[in-house]
């Protein structure tokens, strides 16, 4: 899927299909729906159960990793490994809000799936993410990029 862009705001045949299989529709933020929906094209490959729920929320599979019954864990920065990432676990990005109401506030703004760990850095696959320099929690295609590994990382969700 990398290199796939949007046509219009969060629209595009590939894109849309990935919001709609999640239960979107067209137009909502897609970064959540396409981590879930890779989760679920390799389940359907490997015959192994999704460990995610389909969503268009970071929120919800941070609140997934929180279930007793989950197969997730969090790890946050601070915490002992908490920077040593596998392929396959997923980063949560924290945000600034940028509308008046809620300015200098932060919230769970983006999701990406791991690839490899690079030290200080860390090498991710993203859907709504720009390639270059344009937004990168509001872009408008998947995109592999490399991220730095800092305390806006919060917090990784280890795929066990």
């Amino acid at each position: 899927h990398i290199g796939i862009c949007e046509y219009g705001y969060n629209r595009g045949p590939i894109i849309s299909d990935i919001i709609r299989r999640g239960g979107g529709r067209d137009g909502d933020s897609w970064c959540a729906y396409f981590v879930t929906d890779m989760f679920r094209m390799a389940a359907a490959k490997t015959g192994i159960r999704s460990p995610l729920k389909r969503t268009g929320a970071c929120w919800d599979l941070l609140k997934a990793a929180t279930l007793p019954t989950s197969s997730l864990r969090i790890l946050l920065p601070s915490s002992p490994g908490g920077l040593n990432m596998r392929a396959g676990d997923i980063t949560i990005h924290a945000r600034r809000a940028t509308n008046r109401d809620l300015v200098g506030k932060q919230f769970l703004g983006h999701t990406e799936i791991v690839e490899s760990d690079r030290g200080s850095t860390y090498l991710a696959i993203g859907g709504n993410t720009s390639c270059g320099r344009g937004s990168q929690y509001d872009g408008d295609c998947v995109c592999r990029k490399t991220r730095y590994k800092r305390s806006t990382t919060l917090p990784l969700i280890a795929v066990l």
